[in-house]
């Protein structure tokens, strides 16, 4: 609920299990929602969902919020925990340059870019010459997962 739920916003995805229960409440309280996570809300669930969660202060129990995009997935509450832990380990076992880089780019365009900025267009064309290229594509030549060291 509210402070919770703002900090979830801000994260790159949200995990519920199925009796997760998600509100955002400063209009129960008189106050107002701060801008930076008015945008993370309105970039979720669009201006239309982020009004009815922002003006009514009314908890969403997990399916909805999943519906809407509040939520990324809803795991079995035996589970959510070994679940969300074999998400995270799907992202590392990934080349981490290219989840930085694609990061960065999807803030980018969060932010209202719609080409690549110096600073992006640089970071393309320093991925053809990483290690992380080298061992995605010697792994893919040799028909086997690469090992990507972390960076």
């Amino acid at each position: 609920m509210g402070g919770g739920c703002e900090i979830a916003v801000a994260c790159d995805f949200r995990f519920s299990d199925e009796n997760g229960r998600l509100g955002i409440t400063p209009a129960k309280l008189g106050l107002v929602y701060n801008t930076p996570g008015t945008k993370n809300v309105v970039d979720l669930v669009g201006p239309a969902k982020a009004k009815d969660i922002l003006y009514t202060g009314r908890l969403l129990d997990a399916e909805e919020a999943f519906r809407i995009g509040l939520v990324d997935r809803i795991f079995s509450s035996d589970s959510i925990e070994k679940d969300t832990l074999d998400y995270a380990k799907l992202i590392c076992k990934n080349a981490q340059l290219s989840v930085r880089g694609s990061k960065k780019i999807i803030n980018e365009v969060l932010m209202g870019a719609t080409k690549d900025s110096q600073e992006t267009a640089q970071l393309v064309i320093d991925s053809f010459v990483s290690e992380d290229y080298r061992e995605g594509v010697h792994s893919f030549l040799e028909k086997r997962k690469p090992n990507f060291k972390y960076s």
